[in-house]
């Protein structure tokens, strides 16, 4: 006798192998209750975020007790898993997948075809995902996917069967000269007569050095020791030092600091930038110039 029963909204098909309704009646509770069982055992796709997330943020801040928003707020590296793993979150429950057994090869590539970009103010839409995006999103899936099939969550690794994206490679930059940082140089004092010492400081400490720009514009009083600077950064939080050539240190002993904190006045809270470069911020081109008038 075959049994048709709902449950937990589809219908299933069992073979009971009996013409007796009593029998089948309790061979059908009995097979029921296995299937309770197997489905007490899969995980639910928000569960497995949150326990993923929690193990990322475990080896990120290690005793600290931190929570995913806070860790949110703190790494780079949470902020991307979240953006990705939340989108995952909305694709599954529009899509009703459950548990992330559950999930399949084309569960992911339909995913991926949901990824959109930045939004576009002028016209009003959501502009294409670029290749790089994806390629980041799509790397950031297949980790969480291999951690959930390493640990046991999950028997097959849907993500495995994901094909590559190749994102173009990006146009390698050529350094400066010698020649181009001493016309940078020269062009200092008449570009910017407040600010000239200033100025000449950020750029030889940026050509001395190597450092990333928001390193310099962001740089500490007490991080400056003669001619050695330490920083942390931020993704692994480990002391990384570097060394100012002589023209650097003097230049950055040229003019007193702005702040007892920093080189320069710090940015306000959530800015990308600090004072260093709003006090080297380019003047004003004219609103017309030579003899032509305005229309």
């Amino acid at each position: 006798m075959p049994a048709d029963a709902p449950w937990y909204g589809q219908r299933v098909w069992w073979s009971l192998d009996t013409r007796t309704l009593s029998v089948a009646i309790e061979r059908a509770k009995e097979k029921l209750a296995a299937a309770d069982r197997d489905k007490a055992k899969r995980l639910a796709v928000p569960d497995a975020i949150e326990r993923f997330l929690k193990d990322k943020i475990a080896t990120n801040f290690e005793g600290q007790g931190v929570g995913i928003e806070e860790a949110r707020s703190k790494s780079d590296t949470i902020r991307k898993l979240t953006d990705v793993l939340g989108l995952l979150a909305n694709f599954a429950m529009a899509g009703k997948i459950e548990f992330l057994d559950a999930f399949n090869v084309e569960h992911l590539i339909d995913f991926r075809n949901t990824w959109q970009g930045a939004y576009d103010h002028t016209k009003g839409v959501r502009r294409p995902k670029s290749l790089i995006g994806k390629q980041k999103y799509q790397e950031t899936l297949k980790a969480f996917f291999r951690f959930a099939h390493n640990i046991g969550w999950i028997a097959v690794n849907p993500a495995s069967g994901l094909a590559p994206i190749r994102a173009p490679r990006r146009k390698r930059r050529s350094p400066h000269t010698p020649d181009d940082i001493r016309r940078i140089l020269e062009a200092v004092e008449p570009t910017f007569p407040k600010t000239a010492n200033k100025t000449r400081a950020f750029v030889l400490v940026l050509c001395s050095t190597g450092m990333r720009l928001g390193d310099v514009v962001s740089l500490q009083i007490d991080a400056v020791n003669g001619s050695k600077i330490m920083l942390d950064t931020g993704k692994t939080d480990a002391p990384v030092y570097t060394r100012l050539t002589p023209a650097a240190v003097d230049a950055l002993s040229s003019f007193p600091p702005t702040s007892k904190k920093y080189l320069s006045t710090p940015a306000p809270a959530g800015s990308s930038s600090c004072g260093f470069l709003r006090d080297l911020r380019k003047p004003r081109r004219p609103k017309y110039s030579g003899s032509r008038s305005p229309r």
